[in-house]
């Protein structure tokens, strides 16, 4: 009777190995005939050998993913949470790779061949995700149930380096990453320009810019507006007048900012590193970390860019440390303090910041009951902060608010792509109430499907909240008609965040974006008597330094960590793990993520932008690793009971 089993087993197997594999080689894109070898070509031409090793590993895989976790699949509810990830995932890979090759999914509808091959590749990728997440949810069960203590004992051998981590953890790690960013430091000396850079350094020293000249201003002798963040405004024009009084170079100035962010951030990775050694995590562990912060490609090239996100995601992964010690019940005062210094981080950095602290705030309001009265102290403190300080003191220092338009990209390309594929269909109400808000007569020339700026560019920065409410009553309208064009236009601005058919994230080049920026800048400073430069003396070095980086992470494997979507999916299993345990700590410590997560769908841009997604890949480590403490600690006191 158990041969038999088994051999059904195998059959079965063998048939999912055949599946996917067929599934992994389909040609999705749309041809003419129904001819296999068109159908699968990798299966028919040379690529035979791989194919069948392919196959082959993915039946040993099924059967071992099956061995070790069939334990875990008699959970009903357990297999039902695995089996609606995996189809989330698939149905994000073939739409994906649909808005990849055409910007719209009418590769996958387009007539009953298409059809068919979709779903074929629904269900292959669905049972491989399938196979694959139920290995992860087996690791974690599994690892779970061990101790956090066994480990450190394995890992106390005789290493200088893992001893001293284990030991003085802070000051390790950070010496260790300043000296492995050395090298980066010098190729990035003064710091990393980007497209707004230079209107940061204008409005400091109050010269006309495009964010000055695109809005009305309260006061037209105040350029400093908040279009960027004011604060990370000033603190960058505050160093380069450092630089300039003292050392008589603009440069300077720019890399003492540069420098300042950098600390900032290495402070709290190692305060991070230090808070892994009290959980009693091991030593190696902690170096895994501290490997990722020091080489990941993206986190490496942000932290000497002259852009607010490195401030404001130092304060945000520092609030999440603090965080977590409020959640534990830790009565210590500088928690309290390094918590509300590092909200007011967040509300300053960026302007979007305050919904990722108040949603989060809000959410530990209603799961943590025993601590709902911080909570709601800590919330109405930064409410009423940011009330403060966004409209009160900025205006009476006749500073001008941020555009309307950057929240509003998602229905701006909605109504956009509506325009391009539908021109002759609105009607002149709605043209008219369209046109008080948008360039009507050009949105189908505007129209980028994976950025919103040219869109909003043209955005009436005068529009009243009467003129408002009739465009988003046309829109409603627009939306009735044809849903399907406003789901596709927001798809098409957000796949690459969730898809693995996407491009990797851009690089800020030193010769294609820094250099370039400060050459097209170059006639204005000279104008107002101001200087940037990088060194020429390095150039080659620096160059190098960039061209062996981004050849190293586009190896297999090692440039998955370019793919914005590996993030999102690491975000998505371990919250769901996290549901499916139902421990409500390392549930709240998502919520920032997810928050953010959010931020990036009504984002401007789509993943290869990865500005948007770099506070999800700085702070996962800290939302996971505080997140699988907690759990294993429940864990511990339930098999204590």
């Amino acid at each position: 009777m158990k041969k038999h089993d088994n051999s059904k087993m195998n059959l079965s197997y063998i048939f999912l190995g055949l599946l996917t594999t067929l599934a992994l080689k389909l040609n999705l894109d749309v041809i003419q005939g129904n001819n296999m070898e068109e159908i699968f070509p990798n299966i028919f031409l040379e690529n035979i050998i791989i194919d069948i090793i392919l196959f082959i590993a993915l039946c040993f895989f099924y059967q071992k993913a099956y061995f070790y976790g069939k334990h875990i699949l008699k959970n009903k509810k357990i297999t039902v949470l695995i089996s609606l990830n995996a189809m989330l995932f698939a149905l994000f890979t073939i739409f994906g790779y649909s808005f990849y090759k055409q910007n719209s999914w009418d590769m996958l509808f387009c007539n009953k061949i298409q059809i068919s091959k979709s779903i074929f590749f629904i269900v292959g990728y669905w049972i491989l995700f399938f196979y694959a997440l139920l290995f992860v949810y087996t690791v974690l069960e599994k690892k779970r149930f061990e101790s956090n203590k066994a480990n450190l004992q394995l890992i106390k051998m005789q290493n200088f380096y893992l001893k001293w981590l284990e030991k003085y953890p802070f000051r390790t790690a950070m010496i260790s990453l300043i000296i492995v960013y050395i090298p980066y430091i010098i190729a990035s000396y003064p710091g990393i320009f980007t497209g707004d850079t230079f209107d940061l350094v204008y409005q400091g020293y109050n010269i006309p810019t495009y964010s000055s000249q695109s809005r009305p201003l309260i006061n037209e002798n105040v350029i400093l507006n908040a279009h960027h963040p004011v604060a990370h405004t000033m603190l960058l024009h505050y160093c380069i007048v450092l630089g300039k009084t003292i050392f008589h170079s603009y440069n300077v100035g720019v890399f003492i900012c540069s420098l300042l962010q950098f600390i900032f951030m290495i402070v709290v990775i190692s305060l991070f590193v230090k808070m892994l050694i009290y959980m009693e995590f091991s030593a190696k562990t902690c170096l895994l970390f501290i490997i990722y912060f020091a080489i990941s490609p993206r986190l490496q090239n942000y932290m000497f860019l002259l852009s607010k996100d490195v401030m404001y995601v130092a304060c945000v992964m520092l609030n999440l440390l603090m965080f977590y010690k409020l959640m534990k019940k830790n009565k210590n005062k500088k928690y309290y303090i390094g918590f509300i210094a590092s909200s007011i981080g967040i509300l300053l950095f960026r302007n979007d910041g305050k919904y990722m602290l108040l949603l989060t705030l809000a959410v530990a309001i209603i799961l943590l009951k025993q601590r709902r009265k911080l909570f709601v102290i800590l919330f109405l403190g930064a409410l009423v902060f940011n009330g403060l300080y966004n409209n009160i003191l900025l205006p009476s220092l006749q500073i001008t608010p941020g555009s309307k338009a950057e929240m509003l990209s998602i229905p701006f390309q909605q109504t956009a792509r509506y325009k391009r594929d539908y021109p002759n269909d609105a009607t002149e109400d709605e043209k008219k109430a369209i046109s008080a808000i948008l360039d009507y007569d050009h949105l189908q020339e505007r129209y980028v499907p994976s950025m919103s700026d040219r869109v909003k560019g043209s955005f009436n920065q005068r529009a009243t909240k009467e003129q408002l409410k009739n465009y988003f009553r046309a829109w409603f309208q627009q939306f009735c008609r044809h849903p399907g064009v406003y789901i596709e236009a927001t798809f098409n601005n957000l796949f690459e965040y969730v898809s693995p058919y996407s491009n990797n994230a851009i690089v800020y080049s030193y010769k294609n974006i820094s250099q370039r920026m400060i050459d097209l800048e170059k006639e204005k400073c000279n104008k107002y008597g101001m200087d940037f430069s990088f060194p020429s003396k390095l150039t080659t070095y620096r160059n190098n330094f960039e061209q062996f980086r981004e050849w190293l992470f586009s190896l297999p494997v090692l440039e998955l960590l370019l793919k914005p979507f590996i993030y999102v999916w690491i975000v998505i299993v371990w919250f769901l793990y996290c549901i499916r345990l139902r421990d409500k700590q390392a549930i709240l410590m998502c919520v920032p993520l997810l928050v953010q997560g959010l931020i990036c769908i009504a984002a401007p841009s789509n993943g290869t932008y990865f500005r948007y997604l770099y506070p999800i890949a700085m702070c996962l480590p800290i939302v996971i690793m505080s997140g699988w403490n907690e759990i294993k600690s429940n864990t511990s006191d339930k098999e204590t009971i």
